[in-house]
């Protein structure tokens, strides 16, 4: 296949076969959609291929799709309290319901061998892998703002620590993470899926 173009058709439940050479997403286009879409989330062979919406709270997108409509899976969004531009950012969030393709990641060979793209409009921002767990809401994997440096990586390492697989990743106060958090769709609505990711690329 050739370069993909995402623009999405409301019309169409219909998904692209196959992994494309070249992504481009056209913005222009999403912004006709729904002003906040923000980014577009993006993993070759994690089936991870969505918008990222975020809004003045976390609550909106919880039970709305990208185009407003309402629907009961909601959205892929960005913690409200995120900065649009990802490298403003030392952990930036993501949640969502229908994220279970991060459940991809619990092996060990593909935690190991596949990254996340993140594309926005100040950029191209590729992440590796560094834990993967099961936890509860409760438990602060999603912390976003620390106290310094030495702080940050400390946050860094523990959750490294409470990963099923352990690259022994180095961090620094300079670096950038994401967070993936999705339900797991267990008896208690309290189970979480837990994916850090840290910053490794950026294209402009």
């Amino acid at each position: 296949a050739g370069k993909y173009v995402y623009i999405p058709d409301l019309s169409s439940d219909e998904e692209p076969e196959g992994e494309p050479e070249q992504v481009y997403v056209d913005f222009a286009a999403l912004e006709g959609v729904n002003s906040d879409i923000v980014a577009w989330l993006y993993g070759a062979d994690t089936g991870l291929n969505y918008p990222i919406v975020q809004a003045e709270d976390n609550d909106y997108y919880l039970d709305h799709a990208y185009t407003n409509e309402y629907m009961a899976c909601g959205s892929i969004f960005a913690d409200y309290r995120a900065y649009k531009n990802m490298e403003y950012n030392r952990n930036t969030v993501l949640y969502g319901h229908n994220m279970n393709n991060v459940t991809k990641f619990l092996d060990e060979d593909f935690f190991n061998s596949t990254n996340i793209t993140i594309y926005t409009l100040d950029g191209i921002y590729t992440y590796e892998p560094f834990a993967i767990f099961e936890t509860i809401s409760t438990f602060q994997y999603f912390r976003m703002r620390f106290q310094d440096d030495a702080d940050f990586v400390s946050f860094c390492e523990k959750m490294q620590e409470q990963s099923l697989y352990n690259k022994n990743m180095k961090f620094t106060g300079s670096d950038h993470i994401i967070t993936l958090s999705t339900c797991t769709n267990s008896f208690t609505s309290t189970g979480r899926y837990a994916l850090h990711a840290k910053l490794i690329k950026v294209e402009k």
